[in-house]
């Protein structure tokens, strides 16, 4: 809201001089000090720790920034051809904090996918104990376990097939349109859904070990590591702010 008047401010002639320039001072100095408070609390832990981020070289330059176009407009007779940069500081505060906004956002809907994925997973599942069918949380189920699939139902864990065939929809794990036939000795994997016939498979991977638990895994792992642009954008902040004293 308020870099954009100052953008126009800076780049249109639309008030006299020096209204203009206390117009620009008091628009840029809540962007710096307020909204831009993050990276003065970034750049003090930075120094805390006796090391340089890019937080410590945002501060120190938007505050130049500030610093220098401030003492233009209150001491002008000092400065009388001197240059304003309070849109360089705005813009720059901005851009960046736009940034982590698209950034949250990205991981947000990632957070939303893996809990989808989640939701697949049947919370129950039927197996055959001591010839008996019984219905168990998922997680009690063990390698080797046989399982009853119904037509409908979803596969609980990875499993290979041992009696029956049917049409398994795979489209929420591989992405295939068309359900794919299984029979005897066929592969199945957890949270698929079951189209036709009954199925009875042995339980191959369970837990952290199906193909599910392990997507999920890969997406986490994808949200907390750092972007390779990223760590460029530090390593090229290392050269304009010393990494220890």
């Amino acid at each position: 809201m308020f870099t954009g008047p100052i953008i126009l401010l800076t780049y249109l002639t639309l008030l006299p001089t020096d209204v203009n320039n206390y117009l620009l001072f008091l628009l840029e100095t809540p962007v710096q000090f307020i909204v831009g408070w993050r990276f003065y609390r970034g750049a003090f832990d930075a120094l805390r720790n006796r090391m340089g981020n890019m937080d410590l070289l945002i501060a120190i330059g938007t505050t130049a920034a500030w610093a220098y176009s401030t003492i233009v407009v209150f001491l002008s007779s000092t400065f009388p051809a001197g240059g304003i940069y309070f849109d360089t500081a705005a813009v720059i505060i901005t851009l960046i904090l736009l940034g982590n906004l698209l950034e949250l956002t990205s991981k947000g809907r990632a957070s939303q996918a893996v809990r989808k994925l989640l939701d697949l997973q049947p919370r129950m599942a039927h197996i055959i104990r001591d010839g008996v069918e019984i219905e168990v949380p998922v997680e009690s189920v063990k390698v080797d376990d046989v399982l009853v699939i119904r037509p409908g139902e979803r596969i609980p864990v990875d499993g290979v097939v041992v009696e029956g065939s049917s049409a398994v929809d795979q489209s929420a794990i591989t992405g295939e349109s068309v359900p794919v036939e299984k029979e005897k000795d066929d592969e199945v994997i957890g949270a698929t859904i079951n189209t036709s016939g009954l199925l009875r498979i042995r339980a191959s991977k369970v837990g952290a070990d199906t193909v599910l638990a392990k997507i999920v895994q890969l997406v986490e792992e994808a949200q907390m590591a750092q972007a390779p642009i990223q760590r460029i954008a530090d390593k090229i902040s290392g050269y304009f702010v010393p990494q220890s004293y």
